[in-house]
């Protein structure tokens, strides 16, 4: 049969089971609170040599309980101690009298008596606290930071800035708009100086109202470019507007309608977008925008054709009417005191007149746009003609007086 047998101890084998005994033997001998388990090896039960402990433990390896403060504690700034002081002590504030800093770092203004000659009016003790913060409270920046400093500091400095632009805003408009600027009168000028709105001198100047977005803003190429590419919301694409054409290409990239020289007969010409917006009313919209916009600068009308199109509309109506009735009355007056009352031209004249200019302007286009630009020859002087019995042609002799003559 075969039997277990086991190997020989070795020298190492021999110093472990004696180290281990002697282990064993030592903490059974440790008078402790806790109970150490024998076989708890030994770089465990051994303290570090500067704690100063000859016998196995296990104090050192527990947590120490500290006080420490946890993060939302922060230094109470500016806290005054409650306790009254009535006379100047030793190691104080030679300026103040407080014994929490030194002369050198008061932060009072530089008294004429000080606190220790004077010996009264003692500034008090700052209350210093001792906080023993921890990890995460000492490498916080943000430790001790509330939202009410936010709106208690940064809001009412911003809010300050604000008003400060504005009023220096308002006082450049204020400047510019009482320096006197010659512009040409346009056609609307000259409606309004016949309106009752031109009672007012020009000089008076109400108040500014100031908006609050900058006029450099819309000089801003980020802006214009938003704006270009932005459209109206009744605006319809450009390809939708005819789908049945087949030689309208609508090129994306670019937004544009590429359309070939050949017209469709029956067909209205495709217009640009700018000629588009500015058909139907919009000429009478413009006139009466540019109405509203003088009427707030010469008078006291409040008008908007935005807030109020209603009652902006109904005072434009009323002024070109009023205005109708005033240029008949006046042209009555000229008629009856100077006559040419049959050189009046009357709305079908005009009209004429207007449709003859329009047909020659398109005839005019479109005879250039056929003609072959020649270039024009240089002058040249036919060869054996002499007039008057010359033998030489003119400007073959050149007097420095007289100039140029017959050599003959």
């Amino acid at each position: 049969a075969h039997y277990f047998k086991s190997r020989p101890a070795t020298q190492s084998d021999v110093y472990r089971q004696t180290r281990s005994a002697a282990n064993v033997e030592e903490i059974e001998n440790v008078d402790d609170e806790v109970v150490i388990n024998p076989h708890m090896p030994k770089y465990i039960t051994n303290a570090p040599w500067y704690l100063n402990k000859d016998k196995p433990t296990l104090k050192h390896q527990r947590n120490k309980k500290t006080n420490k403060v946890p993060l939302d504690h922060w230094y109470n700034r500016g806290a005054k101690k409650a306790k009254k002081i009535s006379k100047f002590r030793k190691g104080a504030c030679k300026n103040c009298g407080a014994m929490t800093h030194d002369a050198k770092f008061c932060m009072d203004r530089p008294r004429k008596v000080n606190a220790k000659m004077a010996n009264k009016t003692f500034g008090e003790d700052e209350d210093v606290q001792d906080l023993d913060l921890t990890f995460e409270a000492k490498i916080d920046r943000w430790n001790g930071y509330t939202g009410d400093m936010y709106n208690k500091e940064i809001i009412p400095e911003y809010n300050r800035v604000e008003n400060e632009r504005k009023r220096l805003k308002a006082e450049q408009l204020q400047e510019k708009l009482k320096e006197k600027v010659d512009k040409p009168k346009t056609e609307m000028d000259e409606m309004m100086s016949d309106s009752d709105l031109d009672e007012r001198s020009e000089g008076e100047v109400k108040d500014v109202k100031v908006d609050d977005q900058d006029a450099d803003l819309a000089k801003n190429p980020r802006i214009t470019s938003l704006n270009k590419n932005l459209r109206m919301r009744n605006d319809t694409v450009k390809y939708l507007r005819n789908i049945w054409d087949d030689k309208v290409h609508y090129d994306g990239k670019s937004r544009a309608m590429r359309v070939e020289a050949e017209t469709v007969e029956g067909q209205e010409p495709i217009m640009s977008e700018k000629d588009r917006l500015k058909t139907g009313e919009y000429l009478n919209l413009l006139d009466q925008d540019n109405f509203v916009k003088q009427a707030k600068e010469k008078g006291d009308v409040e008008l908007n054709t935005v807030s109020m199109p209603s009652q902006a509309e109904l005072a434009f109506r009323n002024f070109t009417k009023n205005k109708k009735v005033l240029m008949t009355e006046k042209q009555k007056v000229l008629f009856e005191k100077y006559g040419g009352q049959e050189h009046e031209m009357t709305d079908d004249v005009k009209q004429q007149i207007i449709e003859e200019q329009e047909k020659a302007i398109e005839d005019y286009k479109a005879q250039m746009a056929t003609k072959k630009v020649e270039k024009k020859r240089i002058k040249e002087q036919e060869d054996d003609i002499y007039p008057n019995g010359h033998t030489y042609p003119w400007g073959s002799f050149k007097h420095p007086t007289f100039g140029e003559g017959y050599k003959c």
